[in-house]
């Protein structure tokens, strides 16, 4: 009774910290659905600091959970040994990059960077320490599942004129852009949820096959009895719901995802979407345990084929163009081609990155800094006049930030996942392995279409499940159960060791334990409220001056009050300043004038110390200081210095050119200004739309 008594605060303990655990984590899986107009980039921002909270307080837990329950511990996986070897070469090579303060934390649009790569990583660990059975991922996956199912029908109530609040905000676009600010990102996250949707609905089906063909062997009558039985106990599973339920849940996911991908519009996720089925039917025809399924795979393969060369052979006729125009996808599939503005952009700003590689092949430009590498290497004759941020395209962004070693340590990860689903597929039981070789599929599909894109905290947060699913697969011990094993902690010289120097200390095990809790719990709060809640604030700031009808003088304290709450974001909102002092420097009093350029230049030497090769502030502060020129002669030399510094730094950029041909005109040099950009476009005459009424001006002011 003692030893009971003795053991019970500890089961307690335990049930509390996994509750917290697994609120936690449930929680995270509504990411998709946070919106905030409050910030700056509402679908971009809240989503961030939202999941890093919640991630922070279920790793807190979980380190306490670990501490006291060996079991618990993070297993031995190859997958995220890979995970956070590449989470340390991000880190290394945004120490050698050319701007650390970017790479740790990003920017306000994208939000993601070093920091929050640690998140993910802490996400996965939690996810493979606590889900520790089959019922554990059946019921994180179909949360997820859940969440897509309502975040479709949204979609769907869109499509057909219906909007619910609070989520009434959608803008009647051609293409479904939802919670997530952009359609390819909805088609990339739908594309998942589909895929292990019908994952469930296969490992569903083959079961009741595998079922009824055992039972039509004669059998005693109670026998059989207690056999239907058991079975119907085991179709019971989570949530109440009974086998036909769960069907029916699963298709109306799987259905409803698919009508919102293909109103998506996004061409990569119908790419990856073939490749993932593809690779599925490939892999089912070669290692399949039934093989009425081998011959329907072997028939879809083919049907996949003969559709895709029947689509490109007809995708140009005048027979399919009314077809075509009846869907956003349909139409954009069949525009699709070197032409595209869309394709042309990203053949580019992979041809920039592959640039940008070869010059620092080892770690690259540092995370979050691919935009210095596009201008720097970006070709005059490119005929987007889009900026490119990010390669839009992963292994290239992971070559031209992370270098050979960071595209070899991110590989290793998707290589390492794809052997483990395979490895295990040709063990599992013919229900089991339906569901493993799918998983493979929302890989292979997940892949393919971010050869086309990148991650955002919503993909981001799919990646992470599925790396997490593999991982507790790799570390299971049975392959009909794929029951992860349990934490057993090796003997090894140096955890004895390190046992002895625990058991030193006067305190006891659960004073110990007390103060760890307190201390973790502090660290938890400490990041919240230093971190997560002035990134909140500070975009909040941000947000509040770009809306508001102020002057000049307002703008600049209340956007470098935004720097100074959360400096490692702090780039965003002076670019903003510097923009802001171009358009409206004319306005300022004369006996203010001084002034304001004070605070311009005190925040440009701010900017320039953290990021002294991006960019898009040189230039910013380029056509400030032009505009401040004319006003007083004093700040023609800074004007110049920064024209000077744009053109090498992004010699290939629209912007950088405008610059120049704008130092020319202040400086009254009006034939070489108006040459410039004549002969740029003859190189280049897309950017003339923008350009050419300054060339027109420079023309004209060289005739008189």
């Amino acid at each position: 009774m003692a030893t009971l008594a003795n053991k019970q605060p500890d089961e307690v303990l335990t049930q509390s910290l996994l509750t917290i655990v697994f609120i936690a984590v449930g929680l995270t899986l509504l990411t998709p659905l946070v919106v905030t107009f409050s910030t700056i980039f509402p679908f971009i921002v809240g989503k961030a600091v939202y999941s890093h909270v919640l991630i922070e307080v279920a790793f807190g837990a979980w380190i306490l959970l670990a501490w006291r329950r060996p079991e618990y511990r993070l297993p031995g996986s190859r997958i995220l040994q890979a995970f956070a070897i590449y989470l340390a070469v991000a880190l290394l090579a945004g120490l050698f990059g050319v701007s650390f303060l970017r790479s740790i934390w990003s920017t306000y649009e994208r939000m993601q960077g070093i920091a929050d790569l640690a998140h993910w990583l802490a996400f996965a660990v939690v996810l493979v320490s606590t889900l520790r059975t089959p019922g554990n991922w059946r019921a994180l996956l179909n949360v997820n599942l859940g969440v897509s199912l309502f975040l479709s029908l949204l979609g769907v109530g869109k499509l057909v004129g219906i909007q619910m609040p609070p989520f009434d905000f959608f803008q009647q676009n051609a293409r479904l852009e939802l919670t997530l600010g952009n359609a390819t990102y909805v088609g990339a996250y739908m594309l998942v949820n589909f895929l292990i949707a019908l994952g469930f609905l296969t490992q569903s089906v083959i079961k009741d096959r595998v079922s009824e063909r055992r039972t039509e062997r004669p059998m005693p009558r109670r026998r059989a009895a207690r056999r239907r039985r058991a079975a119907r106990r085991a179709a019971e599973t989570g949530f109440g719901l009974s086998t036909w339920g769960w069907r029916a849940f699963w298709i109306a996911t799987a259905s409803s995802t698919l009508w919102v991908m293909i109103y998506s519009g996004t061409r990569g996720v119908v790419v990856g979407g073939a490749a993932a089925l593809l690779a599925v039917c490939v892999c089912y025809v070669a290692i399949g345990r039934l093989r009425p399924l081998r011959i329907a795979a072997a028939v879809l393969v083919g049907l996949i084929v003969l559709g895709g060369v029947t689509f490109l052979a007809v995708r140009s006729t005048p027979a399919f163009e009314p077809i075509a125009q009846s869907n956003v996808m349909l139409k954009r599939l069949a525009t699709a081609g070197p032409d595209d503005h869309s394709i042309q952009g990203r053949i580019h700003s992979v041809a920039a990155g592959l640039r940008a590689f070869a010059a620092r092949p080892i770690l690259g430009w540092g995370p979050e800094n691919y935009h210095v590498a596009f201008g720097r290497y970006v070709s005059e004759t490119n005929p987007s006049l889009e900026k490119f941020d990010q390669a839009h395209s992963k292994p290239v962004e992971e070559l031209a930030t992370k270098g050979a070693l960071g595209f070899l340590s991110y590989m290793a990860i998707w290589v390492l996942m794809f052997w483990v689903v395979l490895k295990r597929a040709r063990r599992e039981n013919a229900a089991d392995q339906a569901f493993t070789l799918v998983i493979g599929a929302c890989l292979v599909g997940y892949f393919v279409q971010n050869l086309f894109l990148f991650d955002t905290a919503t993909m981001l947060l799919q990646f992470v499940m599925l790396v997490a699913f593999v991982a507790s697969v790799e570390t299971a011990t049975d392959p009909q159960t794929s029951v992860p094993a349990k934490n057993e902690p090796r003997d090894s010289a140096l955890r004895r060791q390190l046992n002895r120097l625990a058991s030193v200390p006067a305190l006891g095990r659960d004073a110990r334990f007390l103060y760890g809790s307190i201390a973790i719990a502090a660290l938890v709060v400490a990041a919240a409220i230093f971190v997560n809640a002035r990134v909140w604030a500070a975009s909040q700031i941000y947000k509040d001056v770009r809306v508001a009808s102020v002057g000049l003088e307002e703008r600049i304290d209340r956007l470098s009050e935004s720097a100074d709450v959360f400096p490692g974001l702090g780039n965003y909102p002076r670019r903003d300043m510097f923009d802001f002092v171009l358009r409206e420097v004319n306005s300022v009093p004369p006996e203010r004038f001084d002034d304001v350029m004070r605070e311009t230049e005190k925040n440009a030497e701010e900017a320039m110390d953290v990021e002294p090769e991006n960019w898009h502030i040189v230039v910013a502060l380029g056509y400030a200081y032009q505009a401040a020129a004319t006003l007083d002669e004093r700040y023609m030399a800074l004007a110049r210095a920064f024209t000077d510094q744009a053109t090498e730094l992004a010699p290939g950029r629209w912007e950088v050119f405008q610059l120049r041909a704008r130092q020319h005109f202040i400086e009254k040099d009006y034939k070489a200004g108006a040459d410039l950009l004549n002969d740029f476009f003859e190189a280049n005459p897309e950017p003339e739309r923008v350009l050419g009424r300054l060339r027109d001006e420079l023309v004209s002011a060289s005739q008189q």
